[in-house]
């Protein structure tokens, strides 16, 4: 899944690249570390501060750890603040 992402944004398919992060979002389907790294490092590519929010959110949720779970709400939080989205923090 990991390669998958950062070869769609490589080619230029952000389109492809988020479609399959709100497919798997939308079934609460936990993504590897790697994946939710790459749509990260996508987010950052293209200044997309929405969708970093909605990876960080969709780490949170599906955490299978507290303490990762609790690490992810923390980020989620900061990103928030940081992008100015008060209501989402």
């Amino acid at each position: 899944l990991a390669m998958t992402v950062i070869s769609l944004h490589r080619l230029g398919l952000n389109q492809c690249v988020w479609r399959l992060f709100e497919r798997l979002a939308a079934d609460n389907i936990q993504a590897g570390g790697e994946a939710y790294s790459n749509w990260l490092f996508v987010c950052g590519a293209t200044n997309d501060a929405q969708h970093e929010l909605d990876v960080l959110e969709q780490m949170a949720r599906t955490s299978h750890t507290r303490g990762l779970q609790g690490g992810a709400w923390n980020c989620f939080v900061i990103r928030c603040l940081a992008h100015g989205d008060l209501g989402r923090a």
